[in-house]
């Protein structure tokens, strides 16, 4: 039976056209090049190249002999990577994106567990509201709403999508502020208003609601933090779009109210990260801790 060092021989030579090229990339000698290419014909009782003094061509069956080889070999590395990967104690940077409410409800709590079982894992977390681009900007792991993250091609591209839990984005606004403007009844009123927008959003001029309304309007101030964005409702600047579980203790508080209830947005939010072969160990003992905990 031919050899795992027989086949990367061949598969060498024929690669770079060359046994004195060969012989380079695989820190061997011309002569153990060009024995252990014959010893494999004679095993297989088939040449497989032709040589010629300034010429290397394949034999008809050298050239599947060849399309077999490589693809047996790719398998082969892909054996060794694997086993490489899981040789030692999962370690490393973990990149994740997450929005501030995910990284609250989903990781922050559980972070001491993890670490106590994974000590050589460490993650790096970015709380951000802009969208990542998990290959360019290499991320392992981002959750974020589904219709957000896939606005942008490569997030679709090798990537493995876990459903992770419901969410729903609202209006509110401050008591003090509905008493001197009014609360609107109908989304087109949400133009006479003040709206206050992250300047980080896809579409800051636009509110979005229920049943892909969109309402253009012109806002009064922009912000690039989620807390201060709430801050700023309860402080009575303007009507906010923000997911509930953002500003349930303002409600609960009386701080806010939820306005036009009818036009509330469901989302789900998703988990992803990269579709490899072989799962590195650090992102999947990540993602089976998290999803063994919700």
């Amino acid at each position: 039976m031919s050899s795992i060092t027989q086949l990367k021989n061949f598969v060498t030579i024929v690669d770079q056209n060359s046994f004195s090229k060969a012989a380079k990339i695989l820190c061997q000698s011309n002569p153990s090049t060009s024995r252990q290419l014959n010893e494999l014909e004679e095993d297989l009782g088939h040449n497989l190249i032709t040589r010629s003094t300034r010429t290397l061509e394949l034999t008809d069956f050298g050239r599947l002999y060849y399309l077999e080889a490589k693809d047996l070999l790719k398998q082969y590395d892909n054996l060794e990577q694997m086993a490489s990967l899981y040789k030692d104690e999962p370690a490393g940077i973990l990149k994740i994106s997450t929005s501030q409410i995910s990284a609250k409800k989903l990781i922050i709590p559980y972070l001491a567990e993890f670490h106590k079982m994974y000590p050589k894992i460490v993650p790096q977390i970015n709380v951000t509201r802009r969208i990542p681009q998990m290959h360019k900007d290499g991320i392992d792991i981002a959750i974020a709403m589904d219709y957000r993250i896939e606005g942008i091609e490569e997030n679709t591209n090798d990537v493995v999508k876990k459903f992770v839990y419901d969410s729903t984005v609202i209006l509110c606004c401050s008591p003090q502020y509905a008493a001197t403007r009014g609360i609107p009844t109908t989304p087109l009123e949400l133009q006479d208003h003040a709206y206050i927008t992250s300047q980080d959003s896809e579409n800051p001029k636009q509110i979005p609601l229920k049943n892909n309304i969109m309402i253009d309007v012109e806002p009064e101030l922009y912000i690039n933090s989620a807390m201060f964005l709430i801050e700023c409702a309860e402080n009575h600047l303007g009507i906010i779009s923000v997911i509930r579980e953002n500003v349930e203790e303002s409600l609960q508080a009386g701080k806010l109210i939820h306005i036009l209830q009818d036009y509330d947005i469901q989302r789900k939010i998703f988990m992803y990260y990269k579709k490899n072969r072989y799962l590195e160990p650090k992102v999947k003992k990540f993602v089976d801790f998290i999803f063994s905990k919700l």
